[in-house]
């Protein structure tokens, strides 16, 4: 348990998982400072405070790692307010009232025991669970390269990045590849929707994904009505129909491997696989998911304590 810390000004602080405590009022005191929450999406803060809390004007809350505003809880005995054009994360319990200022926003929710208001103000909704997430998984890639290349991840995606080479407006002259492995056990069973893409030259770059040590798909540059051509700096789009993979509950291991087979004509290359259990991909924030208010409005977001 963290008790007062950082003597409770939260401007331009970090803070790690975990159960955070403070005796009296806490503030975001700093204009324009950041407080970030830095974990996973699996990783929980809860944060009680025993007087008021106050985000300054133009402060802002941000997620780093991985961490999601639903799994930061704030339990606030007395009134909370957020500063002019501020933004804050998480789910709010306040004993008394909330208070938006004019051009405040908030991502998660806000429940009081007597108001919510808000003047300007945008309150968005946490994006539901998506790709992995959707059966309770959060991806752990272990990623190796050899020769350049760089994997990049998400709930939903996995991406190897290839170097331009000296021919093609980089430096790079090495052949490139790249291994991706995860063991993870699923609690029930599950069909999951596979698509991948890429740009490659043709007949050569190509990545392969097998789950429990069977190849799965393939996917490689292909010449098609001359767009692209072998040996030269024109990459060629990569696509592969969307294909599903049936896996039972219980332990499991998918493999992704990408290679460029030699260290030339590669220009902005890329494979990508992308996978869908049932509830989408992992989309960008949507203005569409937001509720705003306007002119000093007061509403209850949520339900009474």
């Amino acid at each position: 348990m963290h008790l007062n810390s950082h003597a409770a000004n939260l401007s331009d602080k970090t803070l790690p998982p975990g159960l955070y405590k403070w005796t009296s009022t806490v503030n975001i005191a700093t204009v324009s400072s950041t407080l970030t929450f830095e974990g996973t999406d699996s990783d929980v803060w809860i944060m009680q405070v025993a007087g008021t809390f106050t985000a300054a004007s133009a402060s802002r809350m941000v997620l780093k790692g991985g961490a999601k505003a639903d799994n930061i809880v704030w339990v606030i005995a007395e009134a909370t307010t957020f500063g002019t054009n501020s933004h804050v994360e998480g789910v709010f319990l306040a004993q008394t009232n909330i208070v938006f200022q004019t051009g405040a926003s908030g991502n998660g929710a806000f429940l009081a025991q007597t108001a919510v208001t808000l003047d300007a103000a945008t309150i968005a909704k946490p994006p539901p669970p998506c790709g992995w997430g959707s059966s309770g998984l959060t991806p752990d890639w272990q990623f190796t390269t050899s020769g350049g290349g760089a994997w990049t991840s998400s709930s939903s995606m996995i991406r190897f990045d290839i170097e331009n080479d000296a021919i093609c407006g980089g430096t790079n002259t090495n052949t490139q590849s790249g291994s991706a492995s995860w063991t993870f056990t699923l609690p029930a069973a599950a069909e999951i929707t596979l698509s991948m893409t890429g740009v490659a030259e043709a007949h050569y770059e190509q990545m392969t994904l097998s789950s429990d040590g069977n190849v799965v798909a393939m996917v490689q540059a292909q010449d098609i009505n001359n767009v692209c051509q072998v040996g030269t700096c024109d990459m060629c789009q990569v696509s592969m129909p969307s294909t599903t993979l049936s896996l039972a509950a219980g332990e499991h291991t998918l493999a992704v491997y990408a290679t460029t087979k030699d260290g030339a004509f590669h220009k902005s290359c890329f494979f990508e696989i992308d996978f869908d259990l049932g509830l989408g991909l992992c989309p960008e924030p949507s203005p569409g998911n937001a509720l705003t208010k306007r002119g000093g409005e007061e509403g209850r977001v949520g339900r009474t304590l």
